[in-house]
């Protein structure tokens, strides 16, 4: 079995990467799993603030984490399952680890501008005004688009955490393991982009489909984005296509963040870096200096 990770920023196509590749028959790849938060309370059992860290050598800590895997992903072995992408945000903040477990492993990490991807927050929250989502403490960090982003782009919370993550690995010594997607270059040639992806990952190609698209348990996931507050956050369109639309951020915001798009150096890692077209806003205020 060989596995892979999805990583990088939320709002940035994870969830529409996992369903594609879940078309194969060989491949098993969901929108999320818990294998990361069981790993670091692993890692964190297993460290020298625990009576038993003198109890175990490296080998039998790299065992544990790999046995981890084996035990959560046996059915989908058995089902004929030989690749596994395990998806988390998360993943790059343990790039060390799991280039030492699993060295064949490569992170495929979607990313998109920091001013859509809390533009694409902010219209969710918008779409869901009669709550507070579960990524804000309280009403107080909700009460306006300036707080709600400030909130958001901390470095311990939502997405300055995954951002800040990425930042790390990006310029880091494993970087070469790292495949960065940007979320344009998905939506506007899906079929290239997992051309690439596989010959990344060194397996043959496999003809997807990228119209008629439905997650197998749309169901579940609904009710895990409903309890967060948030419906909606991990659905994906019928179809694979680029879409323009207005922004909802002041250009001032808009810029900042757009600012923070820091892969597009490309020449500054050894990652492998699939850029797409500009996100550009519909209504043209978003890129005029505010005045």
């Amino acid at each position: 079995m060989n596995i892979h990770f999805i990583s990088g920023l939320p709002r940035a196509g994870s969830t529409l990467l996992s369903v594609l590749l879940a078309q194969n028959p060989r491949i098993h790849a969901t929108i999320t799993s818990p294998l990361f938060s069981i790993a670091t309370a692993m890692r964190q059992a297993m460290s020298t603030s625990s009576e038993h860290y003198q109890l175990m050598n490296e080998r039998k800590r790299l065992k544990l984490y790999a046995g981890l895997f084996d035990s959560y992903y046996e059915d989908a072995y058995k089902a004929g399952k030989t690749i596994v992408f395990d998806s988390n945000r998360s993943w790059l903040q343990l790039q060390a680890l799991t280039s030492t477990v699993f060295p064949g492993a490569r992170t495929i990490v979607c990313v998109r501008s920091p001013s859509w991807v809390i533009d694409s927050l902010e219209q969710l929250f918008l779409a869901n005004a009669a709550v507070i989502p579960q990524y804000f403490n309280d009403a107080f960090e909700a009460r306006s688009l300036y707080s709600r982003t400030d909130a958001l782009m901390r470095p311990d919370r939502m997405v300055g955490a995954s951002w800040s993550n990425l930042r790390e690995a990006f310029y880091g010594p494993q970087s070469e393991q790292l495949l960065i997607v940007e979320y344009t270059a998905l939506v506007a040639d899906p079929e290239a982009t997992l051309r690439t992806l596989y010959n990344f990952i060194g397996e043959p190609f496999f003809e997807h489909k990228y119209s008629e698209l439905r997650i197998e348990s749309q169901d579940d996931i609904d009710r895990f984005d409903y309890a967060m507050g948030v419906p909606g956050l991990h659905r994906v369109g019928g179809e694979v296509r680029r879409r323009s639309r207005a922004t909802v951020l002041p250009p001032e915001l808009y810029e900042r963040l757009e600012r923070m798009a820091f892969w597009r150096e490309v020449n500054a890692t050894n990652a492998k870096v699939l850029l797409g077209p500009p996100e550009t806003p519909a209504n043209r205020h978003a890129t005029r200096t505010a005045e």
